[in-house]
């Protein structure tokens, strides 16, 4: 604990910090342990899927959008395959309105043209 509270190592995480103990011959013990130890102490903030709700699933009104068509987003995701570090890299056009897909695209190559090609 007091190795966490110096300024060098404040930042960070519970697994490098365990990790970095064990390098310096500090201490050794798991990384579920420190977690606990900095939690206790209140170190540590909740972990990413544990952290508690803001209260709504909705996503906010956007009252600048008064029907379809006036704004989309975009985005590219990776696909993974059955080779391992191989993806295909899917495009997607939204509607922000009504939240529908305008246009998607499967591509093995992630480029401008092909962003370009699918909001033509």
């Amino acid at each position: 604990m007091h190795m966490a509270k110096k300024e060098e190592y404040a930042d960070l995480a519970h697994r490098i910090l365990a990790v970095t103990a064990w390098d310096l011959g500090i201490f050794f013990v798991s990384f579920s342990s420190v977690y606990r130890i900095l939690l206790s102490a209140n170190l540590m903030t909740m972990r990413g899927s544990q952290r508690p709700h803001n209260g709504s699933s909705i996503p906010p009104v956007r009252k600048e959008l008064t029907g379809p068509n006036q704004r989309w987003c975009w985005d590219i995701s990776y696909l993974p395959t059955y080779e391992k570090g191989l993806f295909l890299y899917l495009y997607l056009a939204l509607d922000e309105y009504s939240r529908k897909a305008i246009a998607w695209l499967v591509s093995w190559h992630q480029s401008a043209e092909e962003a370009r090609y699918l909001l033509e």
